[in-house]
């Protein structure tokens, strides 16, 4: 933190202060700089966030630095600002109405720079030094944070960015701190009621001086215990309340810093979603593209892009990602069908490399019998009823960390070739082939981890959606990566005209529904017929 907060100077004037700059001048101070100096004044950002002490404003503050930034950097950055938000206002930490505010705002900026909508664009900015005003930094001084930052190299931009993102994740942990510290709290004051409660008991039974204590102080004590038993009672049906309440979550859940927390595996499936998007793009200079293979995949998707259009590649690439991740899933499925059978003798028969699927089907048949056995055996105790969740639940977090994980196993050996014959009959690679593989295969074990495991460690479980090509477009379960754009029409409604990435969601059909990543579809305006 600094020491002290710079003055800041609005021209020759000192903010809230008759003090003129000529006042704050020492010509001996060899520090000083004149106005037409050539020096690096970017260090002046960092006297205007003295002044910001809400989470928000950091937020408009990133919008304000994301102005200046390529768009094709920030995909990782707002992704992981949106994520540390929905964090802090999952543990109290923001209303509801100031989390869908600064949400929508991330949104509606990333959607204006996609489409390059620079009237959407100017129109937020202006909203956002507006909102940046409400946290003591007026519009001249936002005006001057836009020419700072214009001013800086792309690695200031970065740390400045970054430092941003952690401010919010700050005040996220800050709230999770808060929330453990009022717990304590509040099991402290039932633990002191029982004590009291406990001391009053043993000294219940009169001594003989006690004896001698008027029935008045005697009736009023009595009223005291008897008002201290309905407090500590009260207390303790409050507790056992939230337990019962918390207790369905807390049971089926993870802790934060475990892996298969739900807010992680969010996170792996958006590496996932990079890792495929770097591996299929076909914009870069070192491959060449076999058209008539990339039209049938156009056709198979129904798209209306053909080999032609302007934006073909970006399609192409979309096309690309669905294509693996359905190949890659099927083909898992055929696996484990045909060694169905090698499976049913003994453990012990059982080879090294089928060992993945043994527990997976074997797991399964478990939770089926205990299912089956819970509803034919009566009984209250709640360890039953969890025990196919909780068992489904650490059984799949294994797999998902180390299945697969061998290089020579049969799947991945045999999906690896499979995935590289098919990108080869659209795609030439011109760059080293050992790179491609190495890429593939991650990629594949990734897909496998979370799609055929991971996802089976929450509660509910999740599924996975792919919209087909002309859907309408939904932005509550869709995220646009892309547009294309028809030449004779002007049309605001939109429909898919591409999936690269399945939404992952529970309760797709029904208006309640938890979303942990939106799908990735490519847009185009809606023909109207």
């Amino acid at each position: 933190m600094y020491n002290h907060k710079p003055k800041y100077y609005s021209g020759n004037q000192i903010n809230n202060n008759n003090d003129t700059f000529e006042d704050n001048y020492d010509g001996n101070n060899e520090n000083y700089h004149d106005g037409n100096d050539n020096y690096d004044e970017t260090w002046k950002v960092f006297r205007y966030l003295v002044r910001v002490h809400k989470w928000d404003a950091f937020v408009y503050l990133f919008l304000l630095l994301c102005n200046s930034v390529e768009i094709n950097t920030l995909k990782r950055d707002i992704m992981e600002m949106k994520s540390n938000i929905n964090q802090l206002y999952r543990r109290g930490g923001t209303c509801e109405e100031k989390y869908s505010k600064t949400i929508q705002i991330i949104d509606d900026y990333r959607e204006s720079r996609v489409f390059n909508n620079e009237d959407k664009r100017a129109e937020l900015i202006v909203s956002i030094r507006q909102q940046l005003e409400l946290h003591n930094i007026p519009q001249d001084c936002s005006l001057d944070l836009v020419c700072l930052f214009d001013k800086m190299v792309d690695i200031q931009r970065s740390m400045l960015l970054n430092d941003f993102i952690s401010r919010v994740y700050g005040y996220s942990k800050f709230t999770e701190h808060l929330n453990e510290e009022r717990n304590k709290k509040d099991q402290t004051r039932v633990d002191e009621c029982s004590q009291l409660n406990m001391d009053q008991k043993k000294n219940k039974e009169p001594s003989i001086i006690e004896m001698n204590v008027s029935k008045a102080t005697m009736n009023e004590g009595e009223m005291v215990i008897q008002k201290l038993k309905q407090e500590n009672e009260a207390l303790r049906q409050e507790a056992s309340k939230y337990q019962a309440e918390l207790g369905g979550i807390r049971n089926v859940g993870w802790r934060d810093n475990d892996s298969n927390n739900s807010m992680q595996l969010v996170k792996d499936i958006e590496k996932l979603q990079w890792d495929l998007l770097n591996f299929t793009t076909v914009k870069r200079d070192h491959i060449e593209i076999k058209t008539d293979s990339a039209n049938e995949l156009f056709k198979a998707y129904q798209c209306e892009t053909t080999i032609n259009s302007p934006n073909m590649k970006l399609v192409l690439g979309a096309a690309l990602q669905q294509y693996l991740i359905d190949l890659i899933l099927k083909f898992a499925d055929e696996y484990f069908n045909k060694v169905f059978n090698d499976i049913r003798g003994s453990a012990s028969q059982i080879t090294d490399e089928m060992l993945d699927a043994a527990i997976y089907f074997r797991t399964n048949d478990l939770i089926e019998l205990i299912k089956r056995f819970t509803e034919t055996n009566a009984g209250i105790d709640v360890h039953t009823q969890l025990l196919p969740i909780k068992l489904r639940q650490h059984i799949y977090a294994m797999l998902g960390q180390r299945s697969f994980v061998k290089s020579d196993h049969p799947l991945i050996f045999d999906l690896l070739s499979e995935t590289l014959s098919y990108m080869t009959r659209i795609i030439i690679f011109k760059e080293k082939n050992e790179k491609i593989q190495l890429e593939a295969a991650s990629i594949i074990r990734k897909v496998l981890h979370i799609f055929y495991f991971r996802l089976y460690t929450q509660e509910p479980i999740p599924s996975i959606h792919f919209f087909k090509s002309g859907e309408v477009y939904d932005p509550g379960v869709m995220e646009i990566m892309g547009r294309v754009e028809r030449d004779d029409e002007d049309v605001e409604e939109l429909e898919v005209e591409i999936c690269s990435f399945p939404a992952v969601v529970t309760l797709i059909e029904e208006e309640e529904r938890r979303v942990f990543t939106k799908a990735q579809v490519i847009v185009r305006p809606k023909m109207i017929i």
